[in-house]
């Protein structure tokens, strides 16, 4: 008999868990705007001033399921620019310019490093981590100015790759439904025609990524 009720008192605490988890379940969907650079084996120099003249903008949407105070996962897709000039870094000579338009699409892990959900209307506040990985396609446009190098093949069709990408932020309660989101956020690519060409020779190559800044806005679904 006592076997029988600590069976059936550990189910019933485990469906009282499971039912409290639940319980703090939202949704979360939202729209944001930022900024975008490249770094490229024409954007590598890690200029300050090169930041700012090739920094471009971009705008997302998103959306989020929170399964308690700490864990969600979501789906985002994001448009934006990307630019960047020889004259700004390493080779002012060289007279290598491209611009692209960019789009990705990623599934993610958010982790709340405080407390921040639906029944945390006291904490304003919250800082979080976030994870992913999706696919990026971009369609560069290489300018040359003067003779084309002779080390260089121009890759200038439109691309697609595996993007992975990491950020951090934080996260501010406007209402108790309502979040204003800060994020910074790094991405790297499987590929190395962003730039719109490719080395045909030795010349040590930069792995492709980008970055930016965003600031969001969402509206919690409970």
């Amino acid at each position: 008999m006592k076997k029988y009720g600590f069976v059936l008192g550990l189910v019933l605490g485990t469906a009282l868990i499971v039912n409290a988890q639940s319980r703090k379940k939202y949704g979360e969907f939202g729209i944001a705007v930022g900024t975008l650079n490249m770094s490229t084996d024409i954007s590598n120099s890690g200029n300050i001033n090169s930041i700012f003249q090739e920094l471009r903008p971009a705008i997302s949407i998103f959306g989020k399921q929170h399964y308690n105070d700490w864990f969600a996962l979501g789906i985002d897709m994001n448009y934006g620019f990307l630019y960047a000039n020889d004259n700004n870094h390493n080779f002012p000579d060289r007279g290598l310019s491209v611009t692209t338009q960019l789009f990705n699409a990623n599934l993610f892990t958010e982790i709340h490093l405080i407390r921040f959900g639906k029944y945390r209307q006291d904490r304003p506040f919250s800082i979080f981590i976030k994870g992913g990985a999706g696919i990026a396609g971009w369609n560069p446009e290489l300018e040359i100015i003067g003779q084309k190098p002779d080390n260089i093949e121009v890759e200038t069709d439109a691309y697609s790759a595996l993007n992975t990408f990491g950020a951090i932020g934080c996260k501010f309660r406007l209402a108790y439904k309502s979040v204003l989101t800060v994020e910074a956020r790094f991405n790297s690519v499987g590929s190395n025609t962003m730039d719109g060409f490719v080395f045909t020779d030795n010349t040590p190559v930069q792995n492709n990524s980008f970055w930016g800044l965003q600031i969001g806005y969402s509206y919690l679904i409970f």
